[in-house]
């Protein structure tokens, strides 16, 4: 204390200048945060205009005029498959209540049940179309509308193979849209008589999976027009698999009658009277057809917006 009041004008020397020092030391700093911050934004905007520059096509006016063209005819070949797609599916009514479709699916049941009997047409003990969940309890009101159309599809995919007049319908088993909680994946086995299909896959992108399980018999024509109905189909549909079994597993050989079954007898049947007529060899077994279908929907794909240029 002493020396500062012997020397004040040094003292105060002293204060001033590090005053000023302290204001420059934080002048420094403050422009040198400030400096960091610019130096970030110009290589970022750099950066930018590097990638923008290597853009193919340029982000220009020209070719921007160009991509909107292009869009252009894009989305009318996009209308036009939509509108070709929609031809070859049921249409969607969004109004239909679950009770409508209830009065419905008994009604279709019904008028199928009475042109299987009318056929000669044996049907299933518990048929009811695959909706059998619906046959006391009502849809909910989301899942109506798709249940609506698959029912339509059915019912023409049925009534196809009962004008065909095949002996007997032994399996109808559909598989559960996803809306109604079906979203297990789908197992890719062939169908098996007495068992159900699994639930349908989730939907990827615009197209979705229902499965529909038949096993069907009768004679060979029979069966063969049942599976060629199948091209009659209001709703675009594919035959994912097929499995054909013949009621005679053997050949007719000397000494066994044609059809027999009987392959581990070694007793030669009585040769028959000659009557003057041939006996047929092939043709009289009946067929045994286990189908698995993909009723497809199709979904209306949307096209991305073009991002305009800066």
């Amino acid at each position: 204390m002493n020396w500062a009041k012997e020397n004040p004008f040094l003292t105060g020397f002293i204060v001033v200048a590090a005053g000023i020092l302290g204001g420059l030391g934080y002048f420094a700093y403050s422009n040198y945060t400030q400096y960091a911050e610019l130096q970030a934004t110009y290589e970022s905007e750099v950066q930018g205009l590097h990638r923008l520059q290597n853009e193919s096509p340029f982000p220009n006016r020209d070719n921007l005029q160009k991509i909107k063209e292009s869009s252009e005819v894009y989305q009318s070949a996009l209308t036009e498959l939509v509108n070709s797609l929609a031809a070859y599916q049921m249409p969607l009514n969004s109004q239909v209540s679950p009770q409508q479709f209830q009065d419905e699916l008994r009604k279709a049941v019904s008028q199928t049940q009475s042109k299987a009997t009318e056929a000669g047409v044996k049907l299933p003990a518990d048929f009811y179309l695959g909706f059998e969940a619906y046959r006391a309890g009502l849809p909910t009101q989301e899942a109506t509308p798709a249940l609506a159309r698959q029912l339509r599809a059915i019912e023409a995919v049925i009534n196809g193979i009962i004008e065909t007049r095949v002996a007997e319908i032994s399996q109808f088993a559909r598989a559960p849209l996803v809306i109604e909680g079906g979203a297990a994946p789908v197992r890719p086995a062939a169908p098996a008589g007495g068992q159900r299909p699994s639930p349908a896959p989730t939907p990827t992108k615009s197209v979705t999976k229902n499965l529909l399980d038949i096993t069907l018999s009768g004679d060979q024509g029979r069966v063969r027009l049942a599976i060629n109905s199948l091209l009659n189909s209001p709703q675009f549909l594919v035959v994912r698999a097929l499995k054909i079994q013949n009621s005679a597993m053997l050949s007719p050989t000397k000494g066994r009658k044609p059809g027999s079954e009987e392959s581990g007898s070694s007793v030669a049947d009585p040769a028959p009277k000659s009557s003057g007529m041939l006996n047929m060899l092939f043709g009289r077994e009946t067929i045994s057809a286990q189908l698995r279908l993909e009723l497809l929907e199709f979904d209306s794909p949307k096209p991305e917006p073009v991002r305009q240029a800066k």
